[in-house]
């Protein structure tokens, strides 16, 4: 498993938790239109959850970028990366 698989996991198992949703349905082509209950407010809630359980934080300026689930993968991803100094 890559590590970009991992954290993909990590997120769709977040996202399935919030929303009542099967992990295994979410992918990187995900977006909030594919999950019932997935709407504006309920979006800030994810990302507050996402960032709490996997102690990161979402750059301000990029959170209105993120379009699908593989947008925040990669943000997060990329966070992992720099904290580990790669």
């Amino acid at each position: 498993m890559t590590e970009a698989r991992s954290m993909l996991a990590a997120v769709a198992d977040i996202i399935a938790a919030e929303f009542g949703c099967a992990a295994d349905d979410i992918t990187r082509e995900t977006t909030a239109m594919d999950v019932d209950g997935w709407d504006s407010a309920s979006h800030v809630i994810l990302v507050l959850e996402i960032e709490q359980q996997l102690g990161l934080t979402f750059p301000d300026d990029r959170v209105g970028d993120l379009r699908d689930v593989g947008d925040m993968v990669d943000i997060l991803d990329d966070l992992t990366n720099r904290a580990a100094g790669a």
